[in-house]
């Protein structure tokens, strides 16, 4: 049985939008729809992990490419996927304002939702915190992510 509890949590950043969310690694398994929207969508994600190491998302593959899997994702079941993630160099400056930028969009969106504690603090503190972490895996730790449970985990 697949327990979301039992995934990693991470920061997803969308250097598009400036967005980020909360993610369970339990995305990097699963697609809903169609899968060149999800490619199409997913690539150039950034996820920041429990260890400070940014990710960039390059790919997303299904791992059933044959007639039943391609049947399942027409008829819009869930569907196993891979995704190919390389470590992108980080510029922990400018990591920090993309975060900030985020946290701010993602605060004015929040509609009730009380999932991540630390975006629920005073927009002072959470500038104070992010901008005193001295390295991404102590920025990370500052985030203070909610459990996996609670975290976005579709692409």
């Amino acid at each position: 049985m697949t327990r979301l509890e039992d995934f990693d949590v991470l920061l997803m950043l969308d250097p598009r939008s400036g967005d980020l969310f909360p993610f369970s690694s339990h995305g990097f398994k699963v697609g809903t729809g169609r899968l060149s929207r999800i490619s199409s969508r997913s690539r150039g994600l950034l996820f920041l992990d429990q260890n400070g190491r940014l990710l960039e998302l390059t790919s997303v593959n299904d791992i059933r490419p044959d007639l039943w899997g391609r049947l399942h994702r027409f008829f819009g079941g869930a569907y196993s996927i891979s995704v190919s993630l390389i470590e992108k160099p980080t510029d922990l400056d400018q990591l920090k304002e993309m975060i900030l930028t985020g946290i701010i969009r993602y605060k004015e969106y929040l509609d009730g939702d009380d999932s991540w504690s630390f975006v629920l603090l005073p927009i002072d503190h959470i500038k104070k915190a992010i901008r005193d972490a001295k390295d991404t895996k102590s920025l990370f730790e500052r985030l203070d992510l909610p459990d996996a449970v609670d975290c976005l985990d579709l692409l």
